[in-house]
């Protein structure tokens, strides 16, 4: 006699339920990471920054710090201003409690960091995203250091935009997927317990020696 069995049905989540579960599990996170040290922090950051680029909350986009999206084809819109979510921001708004709004965020290396911060901390205003300033100002990502901040930027801009390191444009031609270069930078930082070493991601001596020649 053949056994029956019952196959489970998995209820689909909607946008807005995916997010507010992501946000609950963030909160619960809370209590553990505020006990953590700042290297700590960092690599509970990268490792939420991963979580959310798999999820398709984040989504890599360079050139941009953070783009409020209701669906991806919104973050095809480029800059914070021409984003008709972002304008509709109130400036002293709780960013964490509208963030519940939107379903995807486009980011570039900073943003990615200060958003999986925020959702963590809970300790920013819509004002802080908005003219695509230092994230360090206002404890938007304190757990990170200028220099730093500056050089992960750099490495996965290309060097276009801040943070002069000797390979970095070598290695954007290399890695010319964005998503994969924000990826490989929070892997960094989670490998070495906190602390960012370009001169250690994938591939990045042979792009070193590469530029000296060119």
């Amino acid at each position: 006699m053949k056994k029956t069995t019952t196959k489970k049905t998995v209820k689909k989540l909607s946008k807005k339920e995916r997010m507010k579960k992501m946000l609950a599990a963030a909160k619960r996170r809370y209590a553990k990471f505020k006990k953590m040290t700042a290297a700590q922090k960092r690599v509970q950051i990268c490792k939420d920054a991963l979580m959310h680029l798999d999820a398709k909350y984040l989504i890599s986009k360079p050139g941009n710090y953070v783009i409020p999206a209701k669906s991806q084809m919104d973050i095809k819109e480029v800059g914070i201003r021409g984003n008709r979510h972002a304008r509709s921001m109130e400036n002293d708004a709780d960013l964490r409690e509208t963030l519940e709004g939107f379903s995807h965020c486009g980011v570039c290396a900073k943003g990615a960091l200060f958003i999986s911060a925020v959702l963590l901390r809970n300790t920013a205003t819509c004002e802080l995203i908005m003219d695509d300033g230092d994230p360090t100002v206002g404890g938007g990502l304190k757990e990170f250091s200028r220099k730093d901040l500056s050089l992960i930027e750099g490495l996965y801009e290309g060097n276009i935009y801040s943070g002069r390191f000797h390979g970095a444009a070598e290695w954007k031609k290399v890695h010319w997927d964005a998503d994969k270069r924000l990826r490989m930078i929070c892997e960094n930082i989670i490998k070495y317990k906190g602390t960012f070493k370009p001169e250690k991601l994938p591939r990045m001596k042979f792009c070193i020696e590469r530029e000296s020649i060119i």
